[in-house]
């Protein structure tokens, strides 16, 4: 049994605020905005049991931005879409780090109901985390050319990791 990781716009949506106006064990709606579903699309990362693969699947999401900038991410047990009727399709990813593709899954056919059982699902179960930018940093600059294909990396990020390579200690 693994994990799937989601990439969080912000990770403070995923925080319980203790609202004074929700209701004892509501969750504000806040979380739903930060999933970026597309045609009933929502992209994630399976992660293996002993999360052997995750730096890589950072890796490959550090590689994918227009700029360096920290990553936010929450894991969750890979078992849940399954339970609440979500399916599940192994389609390669697209990102630099092609030995990582694989690990790619979305989360296919979702209807605002199957979201919404998502979230709840979820909210107070993910194992919420970040990788600040000097992390990100030292990540890409460390596998620059190796397990990174240069080529498929977005021009500006390009940039900003080869001033990173050059400067001095």
């Amino acid at each position: 049994m693994g994990q799937y990781l989601l990439k969080f716009g912000k990770k403070r949506n995923w925080d319980d605020l203790g609202l004074a106006w929700l209701p004892r064990g509501a969750i504000q709606a806040d979380p739903a905005t930060d999933l970026r579903i597309s045609s009933g699309k929502l992209s994630v990362w399976w992660i293996e049991e002993d999360r052997s693969n995750i730096d890589l699947v950072i890796l490959a999401l550090a590689s994918s931005r227009q700029h360096l900038e920290k990553i936010e991410f929450g894991l969750f047990e890979d078992t849940i879409p399954g339970q609440i009727g979500i399916k599940v399709a192994e389609e390669v990813g697209v990102s630099p780090v092609p030995s990582v593709n694989h690990y790619h899954r979305n989360f296919i056919e979702m209807t605002t109901d199957q979201l919404t059982t998502l979230v709840n699902s979820i909210f107070f179960n993910i194992s919420k985390s970040r990788k600040l930018k000097p992390e990100i940093t030292k990540l890409l600059t460390s596998e620059w050319g190796n397990k990174i294909d240069v080529g498929n990396v977005k021009p500006d990020l390009r940039s900003e990791i080869e001033n990173e390579i050059q400067l001095p200690g």
